[in-house]
This record gives structure tokens, C-alpha cells and sequence, in this order.
């Protein structure tokens, strides 16, 4: 799907606030890096590179970024309390074992859509694991937005989305912000964490024409959310209760894809970005396309859920 962008963020939305140190976590870079992800546990970031079916993981303490191939397109990945990790494949839901490699699927909720795959996700509040699906070439309203319970079942809890993204929790746990980028909005439903149901979908924030369009989404300990907006070079921090702008993290690359909190302290904000739908004229002209960026910020997140099945 051919998007056409403008990068004129002080026009728009105004240019709040510019942050320095802006850095590369290494020279490698990315298709369509995706699905950051924090492991407070073994301050490790992950993080995905969807249609080259890879898994990456950097390690704080030695800097090394380790990689897995996991055979297919890959949409998310998330922790698991047991250990180990969750993955949604374009074959379906899995647990994923970094020390062997080993995949063990556990449900293909659209085995019988096989011009579908799932896009962005992450466990939540009550240890369900959450994660939509997209066609591949981006069909409208193809999609849908999955739950998969500890015990193994899936349940379709949103049909007809495009580009099924961002998603997050506030602190109270009692609501959920979840993106499907075309309709640029940010949606807020009730969430009942004793059943991980939702219910009762409003417009939270609705984002202009002009800084690109909203991808992955995380939050931070005062319940505003980050945005990163892919063909709008930042990630902005938003206010969900009222819908207003508060400030722009720019970065330099187009397409942004997803942020999250991490490092010991959980104030630095780890942001992907991709080289997908940039020709070879603007990826000689943005060199830090597809790049892993880190900024130190004045904010912290919190850690993220973990699958508890």
C-alpha cells in the first residue's frame, strides 16, 4: 500500500518540543522493523523484522544483537511469564524458545485466509495475548483484532480493521487504546481485566492530515501515549483523555513504526523504523532509514505485560 507524506510537523501540530542525543543502536538496518519490546527482566530490548521473518535481540549488558530466523513473516512478539516468548506468525499464534529456536505453534485463527497476516500486538493486563491481522497488501477492513486467552482459546474481538497497530493500557488497567492506521484515530474501549473483554469503542485522538500516519504505540507513567507515525519522521506524545498534541520527538527517518520504553530506569525510549516504500533515491538521502534509534527522555514507561499461558 503506496502512501504519499508530508514531513512539515511545525505547520501541523507545532514543534512542541526537540530532544538531542538521538542515536543508532547499531549500523544494522531494517525492511520493516517493528515490535519493540522491553524484558526488564534481563534488560534485553526485542524486536522484529516482519516480512524477513527475523527476531532480534540486543543485550544491554554486552551490546551484542543476536538474531533468530523464524521461517515466515512475522507480526509481534511478546514475553511469557513461564519464560520464553509468543509470537503471531502469518501461520498463527506460537511460542517461541530463543535458547533452541524451537517453534511450537498453538492456534491459526485464519487458516483459511491466507492472504492475511497478523501485524502488531503485545500480552495485556490480565495476561491474554492481543494481536490483529492485516492483508498482505493491506485490503480494506480484512482484518480483525484477536484475543488469545491463557487457556488456549481465541476469540475475534474486533472485525473488519485494515491495518490492525498500535495498542496499550492505561495505569488504572480499565482502559485500552488500540489503532487501526487508516482511520487515523486512536479508539479507547472499556477493558474488564478479570475477562480481558472490551466494550463501548470511542474516538480518543484524532490525528491530522500532514505527519504521516499512526503505527505502534506504547505509554508512559503519567497515561499519555506515544505514537510513532510512520512517514512523519517522530513520534509524538499525545494526551488520550482530552485528544490534544503535547509534544514531537523528531527522528531521522520517514517511516516510523513503533516505540517502547526501556533501559534500567525505563526512560529511554527505543523507536523502529523501516525502508519499505522508499525508493533508491530516498534511501541514498535518509541513510538512517531502517535504523533502531534510542533517545534518553525526561518520561518513564512501565514494563510490559507478559502471556501468561
Amino acid at each position: 500500500m503506496a502512501f504519499v507524506y508530508s514531513t512539515k510537523l511545525k505547520s501541523v501540530l507545532g514543534l512542541k518540543q526537540s530532544y538531542s542525543g538521538v542515536s543508532e543502536l547499531s549500523d544494522k538496518r531494517f525492511e520493516l522493523g517493528e515490535g519493540t519490546l522491553w524484558d526488564e527482566r534481563e534488560q534485553s530490548l526485542w524486536w522484529i523484522d516482519i516480512n524477513e521473518g527475523k527476531l532480534f535481540r540486543y543485550d544491554t549488558a554486552t551490546s551484542e544483537i543476536k538474531e533468530f530466523d523464524l521461517g515466515t513473516a512475522v507480526g509481534t512478539v511478546g514475553l511469557r511469564e513461564s519464560g520464553g516468548l509468543i509470537v503471531a506468525l502469518a501461520s498463527g499464534f506460537a511460542y517461541f524458545d530463543p535458547a533452541s529456536g524451537a517453534i511450537e505453534p498453538i492456534s491459526d485463527p485464519e487458516a483459511d485466509q491466507p492472504g492475511n497476516r497478523f501485524n502488531d500486538g503485545k500480552p495485556g493486563p490480565n495476561g491474554s495475548f492481543y494481536a490483529g491481522t492485516m492483508g498482505f497488501y493491506s485490503e480494506k477492513e480484512a482484518g480483525s483484532l484477536y484475543r488469545l486467552d491463557p487457556n488456549g482459546k481465541v476469540s475475534s474481538i474486533k472485525q473488519n480493521v485494515t491495518i490492525s497497530n498500535g495498542m496499550t493500557w492505561n495505569g488504572a488497567e480499565n482502559t485500552m487504546y488500540y489503532i487501526d492506521t487508516p482511520t487515523r484515530r486512536v479508539i479507547a474501549f472499556d477493558y474488564d481485566k478479570s475477562t480481558g473483554e472490551i466494550a463501548n469503542g470511542r474516538t480518543a485522538i484524532n490525528i491530522p492530515r500532514g505527519v504521516g500516519y499512526p503505527d505502534g504505540m506504547t505509554i508512559d507513567s503519567e497515561d499519555n501515549v506515544w505514537i510513532a507515525h510512520f512517514g512523519g519522521n517522530a513520534v509524538h506524545r499525545w494526551d488520550p483523555a482530552t485528544g490534544k498534541h503535547l509534544e514531537a520527538l523528531p527522528i531521522p527517518a520517514t517511516n516510523i513504526t513503533c516505540c517502547t520504553f526501556g533501559g534500567p530506569n525505563l526512560d529511554t525510549l527505543f523507536v523502529a523504523s523501516a525502508r519499505i516504500f522508499l525508493n533508491e533515491k530516498q534511501l541514498v538521502n535518509e541513510p538512517a532509514a531502517g535504523a533502531m534509534f534510542k533517545v534518553q527522555t525526561k518520561y518513564t514507561g512501565r514494563p510490559a505485560y507478559r502471556f501468561k499461558g
